[in-house]
């Protein structure tokens, strides 16, 4: 036996082996920086502008919502309608009656009430998409719609979960990927490193 051959190919393998593992390494540290560059940029833009939130009052025969600004930014022009959804034909819209022209976050223990109320008062059995508008610091105009009915009492109530609506300028809403990722963190992912 050989043995200068047989150490010769240990060897050999011992290094594909490492260059393998290397390669590995490469694959996996390359997309957890592409990871982590993703993710500072959802939080830089989430930062920029505060998430508008809303809820249904609940008193009942009155239709209106309370709006909370949730982050470091400004809205501006915060608008409200309803738009009915269940009319055989047109449809009728609830208007907002109030806007609130500028809104921040509100700290400390006794936040001031935004609230937006609508007229005139629909009845029970209306059905509708409430769309509530604002625009950022940016000028970058935000929609957010949810479906909402009169329930008992002439009572406003929610159906279903917040949809954004905003446009291509809003990566607050709607974050996008930027561009698609290169041949490593592709490969890493084929190969389930991460």
């Amino acid at each position: 036996m050989d043995w200068v051959a047989f150490w010769t190919a240990v060897a050999a393998i011992a290094a594909w082996l490492a260059a393998v593992g290397a390669l590995g390494a490469l694959l996996a540290i390359t997309l957890q920086l592409q990871l982590d560059r993703e993710a500072r940029e959802v939080d830089y833009y989430r930062k920029l502008p505060p998430f508008l939130s809303y809820e249904v009052m609940p008193i009942s025969r009155d239709q209106r919502i309370k709006i909370y600004a949730d982050g470091g930014g400004y809205l501006f022009n915060v608008l409200a309608n309803i738009d009915q959804t269940n009319a055989a034909s047109g449809g009728s819209r609830l208007v907002g009656q109030d806007v609130l022209r500028y809104l921040r976050e509100d700290v400390g223990d006794d936040p001031p009430l935004h609230t937006i109320s609508f007229g005139p008062q629909a009845a029970e059995g209306f059905q509708g998409r409430l769309r509530v508008t604002f625009v950022d610091m940016f000028g970058i105009h935000h929609e957010a719609q949810q479906p909402v009915r009169i329930g008992a009492n002439d009572r406003l109530e929610t159906t279903d979960a917040i949809h954004w609506a905003c446009g291509a300028d809003c990566h607050v809403h709607v974050i996008r990927t930027g561009r698609p990722p290169g041949v490593l963190p592709r490969l890493a992912r084929w190969l389930r490193f991460y």
